[in-house]
């Protein structure tokens, strides 16, 4: 693949160096995958079930 730069209003082809910082870049975005909405959903409901189980439990706990 051939990467042009554009360097002071002129195109240039990039460098051995710049080519392999956009490839690293590029494997650094593809590993870190956003997360999606349905991922944060599910955090979103364990974290409201951990509450109502700890409620649930101080509430049979404070009736002793």
């Amino acid at each position: 693949m051939t990467y042009r730069i554009l360097d002071n209003g002129i195109y240039r082809d990039a460098t051995q160096e710049e080519i392999e910082e956009f490839e690293k870049i590029q494997q650094q975005e593809q590993t870190e995958q956003p997360k999606t909405q349905l991922d944060l959903i599910q955090e979103e409901q364990e974290r409201q079930a951990q509450a109502i189980e700890e409620l649930i439990m101080m509430t049979l706990g404070g009736g002793e």
